[in-house]
């Protein structure tokens, strides 16, 4: 039986997660083929194939509910289980990715929702990425989106690395993951090279 999710306090940001893992080709896109950008919506930038591809990279697949490094649940491709989820069965990979392109619709979107000025996809995609890990509400807040707006996208790189530390027991610690993972957000966000 799952483990009953306290509710999580709506006081303090939410915690960035961790993963290693890969996602195959097949499963996030065509193999062989090079995933094409989604339609922006109102002209709003949204995450390709290709940058839920990058996501997936970084985020571990794991079928039953678990504790991440920050001690939050977690199931799937980093999904945080909220209040009243329950899952009673193991996720198979193809259930935990569409939870994935929920949390994208859920908690990515409305984060690139506060960007005003037009973006590349693997820009959008690199964003896509840190939403995905540390939620809308601390993007929303960040210095590296005010870069962005800005058109200073030579400092919103180097913000990325600011988003490596994880809350364990009320203190914040530089995490390892988080550190790689932003530094290939970052390239990625310069070089438009997954």
């Amino acid at each position: 039986v799952p483990p009953k999710v306290p509710a999580r306090s709506t006081q303090q940001p939410p915690t960035p997660r961790t993963r290693r893992g890969a996602l195959s080709a097949t499963t996030a896109g065509q193999p062989g083929t090079k995933p094409q950008p989604q339609p922006s919506v109102g002209g709003k930038p949204r995450i390709s194939d290709e940058g839920l591809k990058f996501i997936m990279g970084a985020e571990e697949y794991v079928p039953t509910p678990y504790k991440d490094e920050a001690g939050i649940w977690t199931i799937g491709y980093g999904h945080v289980i909220l209040p009243g989820e329950r899952f009673d069965k193991p996720l198979t990979q193809a259930e935990a990715l569409a939870l994935a392109r929920r949390d994208v619709e859920r908690v990515v979107n409305p984060g690139l929702d506060a960007v005003k000025v037009p973006l590349q996809q693997h820009q959008a995609d690199a964003l896509g990425s840190l939403i995905f890990n540390i939620g809308d509400g601390g993007f929303r807040k960040s210095t590296l989106l005010k870069h962005v707006n800005a058109g200073d996208f030579d400092a919103a790189a180097g913000e990325f690395g600011s988003w490596n530390k994880v809350r364990r027991n009320g203190v914040l610690r530089v995490s390892t993951g988080l550190t790689k993972r932003r530094a290939k957000e970052a390239a990625l966000w310069r070089t438009g090279r997954y």
